[in-house]
């Protein structure tokens, strides 16, 4: 279509506490973005959403916490 803005952009996922402080970020990279990330079978098996966060909190330090999310990194799967 003419006049229709390029469709491409960056995505970044960010682990950020309640005050808005970045503890944490991802940015997306296709089938290169959890390459330093280390997921076990049935981790590896769970939509990117859920990978999102798995590999995000593995950078928590300090156990237990919270941790809150979009409905677009929700699987049943996930929070099981």
């Amino acid at each position: 279509m003419k006049d229709k803005p390029t469709n491409w952009g960056f995505k970044k996922y960010v682990r950020a506490g309640t005050s808005g402080m970045i503890y944490d970020f991802l940015p997306y990279g296709g089938d290169d973005t959890f390459r330093y990330y280390k997921f076990t079978d049935v981790e590896q098996k769970l939509g990117l959403g859920a990978q999102v966060v798995l590999a995000l909190c593995q950078t928590i330090r300090y156990t237990p916490a919270t941790v809150c999310f979009d409905n677009f990194f929700t699987s049943p799967e996930l929070v099981a």
